[in-house]
C-alpha cells in the first residue's frame, strides 16, 4: 500500500549498530579491515527477503569460511555467488541471498515504513543507517527488543544534520565536470598522461583552481564513503 509522508512530521536519520541470531554473526571475531559485507539492495516476496550483497576481505579463505558458515544458518533458506574475484590481498564476492522475513531486521523496517537504509556487516555486528519519522523511534526501538535484537548503540539527528543526506557531501556540478575531464585527460592514470597544469590550459582555468576543486571533490567522495562504513 502506498503512504503518503506528512510534511508536519520529523523525519531522523538514525545509525545503529545492533547484534542479533543471524548470519551476520558468522563474521563475529573478525576484524572489518579483514572482512566486512554490504547490502545493496533487498526486496520481500512472500514471507522471504531477496538480498544482494557484496563482501571484501583480505583473503579468499575468510569469504569461504564465511559462507560455510553462512550455509548452516538457520535463518538462511538458499544464497548463490554471482561473482568472486580473488587477488593478493584482496577477495570480493557477489552474493545472491534468500532468508525468513520473520524475525529479521527487515521485517521491523517495513512495519514502520522505512523509506530509506543501508545496511554494513562486521564483527558479528549490523550496522544500520535508516530514516525514519522521530514518532515511531520509541516503538521501534522496543519492538527490536522485543525480537532478541541487541541494541548496541543508536545515534539519531535531524536529516539536516546528516551530511550524507542533506547535500554536504554531493559533487557541484562544477567539481562532476572537472572530476570527469580530469579522470578521461589522464590525471589519475599511471603514470598520469597529463599535468594538472596541462590540464588547466586545456580547460581554461588557472592551475590553483583546478587543484581546489578537484581536491574538495576527492574530499566529498572519501568522506562520502567512510561516512556509512565504519564513521
Amino acid at each position: 500500500m502506498l503512504f503518503k509522508l506528512n510534511n508536519n512530521i520529523m523525519y531522523l536519520s538514525v545509525e545503529l549498530m545492533i547484534s542479533h541470531d543471524d548470519w551476520s554473526q558468522c563474521t563475529e571475531g573478525i576484524n572489518h579491515k579483514e572482512l566486512y559485507a554490504e547490502t545493496i539492495s533487498s526486496i520481500i516476496f512472500n514471507t522471504k527477503v531477496y538480498a544482494l550483497t557484496k563482501i571484501k576481505a583480505m583473503n579468499s579463505k575468510l569469504i569461504k569460511n564465511l559462507l560455510l558458515c553462512i550455509d548452516k544458518n538457520k535463518n538462511v533458506i538458499n544464497y548463490s555467488i554471482l561473482l568472486n574475484k580473488n587477488r593478493i590481498n584482496n577477495s570480493f564476492a557477489l552474493m545472491y541471498i534468500i532468508r525468513e522475513l520473520d524475525g529479521s531486521m527487515i521485517n521491523i523496517l517495513y512495519k514502520y515504513n522505512i523509506i530509506y537504509y543501508k545496511e554494513y556487516i562486521f564483527n558479528g555486528i549490523e550496522k544500520w543507517h535508516i530514516i525514519l519519522s522521530n514518532k515511531y523511534l520509541k516503538k521501534f526501538t522496543k519492538d527490536l527488543d522485543m525480537m532478541g535484537i541487541k541494541v548496541i548503540t543508536q545515534r539519531a539527528m535531524p536529516l539536516t544534520e546528516d551530511k550524507k543526506l542533506n547535500g554536504d557531501l554531493e559533487l557541484t556540478l562544477t567539481e562532476e565536470k572537472l572530476l570527469l575531464l580530469a579522470l578521461r585527460g589522464g590525471l589519475f592514470d599511471w603514470p598520469r598522461s597529463i599535468t594538472y597544469g596541462d590540464l588547466a590550459r586545456k580547460i581554461g582555468i588557472s592551475k590553483p583552481t583546478l587543484t581546489q576543486e578537484i581536491r574538495k571533490a576527492l574530499w566529498k567522495i572519501l568522506n562520502n564513503y567512510y561516512y556509512d562504513n565504519f564513521n
